[in-house]
Order: structure tokens, then sequence, then C-alpha cells
């Protein structure tokens, strides 16, 4: 008969928690309906300017990557700007968030850790998810007025910077911090 309790191994060691199961009770927790399929879960998220298609996925020992996919797609002939644009945003960040698909114009904003040198926790993933929801906002006039030619990808990298740099100036008084629904 095994008496470890189920929240440790046979060595005394925290058990190791499946990332999966992590996004899961985070997502329940947080009152947000989700689909999964394969060990992804799909979900769409409504924030201040736009609603936003959620993919996550992740293993042990391994990434957990999160991707929010803009509801707009770049028109074929402005591509090359908004790919400027979003290299702009990502130079010089340590994680690159950004990326256009050439193929179909589809706007991605991504993150990821590892889950090699410490599990995911639902704080951890939390904060994935409202760094995703507050970036994507912040920079939805500039992705809009970009796409539209009103505005040159330089400008419009620089404005959004300084608009995303303002935010983290603030700290949590950020007036775009993300709430699920209920």
């Amino acid at each position: 008969m095994n008496t470890t309790p189920p929240s440790e191994t046979s060595a005394g060691q925290p058990a190791e928690i499946e990332p999966i199961d992590v996004m899961r009770s985070f997502f329940r927790n947080a009152e947000i309906e989700v689909e999964e399929h394969d060990g992804r879960f799909l979900t769409n998220l409504e924030l201040d300017n736009w609603e936003v298609k959620v993919l996550c996925y992740g293993q042990l020992h391994d990434l957990v990557q999160l991707i929010f996919r803009l509801p707009i797609k770049v028109p074929v002939k402005m591509r090359p700007q908004a790919g400027e644009f979003f290299s702009r945003l990502n130079f010089g960040a340590r994680r690159k968030f950004w990326e256009v698909d050439y193929n179909d114009g589809e706007i991605r904003c991504a993150c990821h850790t590892d889950t090699i040198s410490a599990p995911l926790t639902e704080s951890l993933f939390g904060s994935m998810v409202q760094a995703l929801a507050q970036m994507s906002d912040r920079i939805y006039p500039y992705v809009l007025a970009v796409i539209s030619g009103k505005m040159a990808p330089d400008f419009a990298a620089d404005q959004a910077i300084a608009a995303l740099s303002a935010d983290s100036d603030e700290g949590d008084q950020s007036e775009t911090e993300w709430t699920p629904e209920k």
C-alpha cells in the first residue's frame, strides 16, 4: 500500500504537475470556457479593443506556449509594412512576441516559458495571459494604422513602444489590466 501523499513523490519531493493540468485549472478558476484537443486548449478572450483567439499547450520538462491570434488579417499589399512594424516591436526585446504569417496575413502575439528549470504554476500562466492581453490591447490602434496605410511602420512602432513602456512604468496600475469575463 502506498502511503505517500499524492502531492509528494516517494522520495519526499513535490510531485510534478503537468502543465496541461495547470492550464486547465487556471481556465476553470477564471471561469473561462475552453475547448481541449490533443493536449491543446483553444478559447476566445474578449479584450478592451477586440476579441482574440487563444491557443496554449505545453509539456513537462519542455516548453509551454501561449499564442494570441488577432482577429484581423493583414492585406497582401500591406504585409511588408506590417512585417517591419512587428520587427521593430520585437527589436531589442529579450523575447520576440510578434509575428505575421505572410501566407495568410494572420497576426500572432506569442510567449513561452520553459518547464525544465521550474514547473508551470497558475500564477505564472496567469501572468503570461495578462501580459499578452495588455500588449495586444495596447498596440491595437497602431496595428490598424499600419495595415490601413495611415501610419508609417517606424513611427507606429515608436508610438506603440512608448505606450507599452508607459504601461510597464505604471506597474499594476495599468488601465488595460485584464480580468476574465465571468
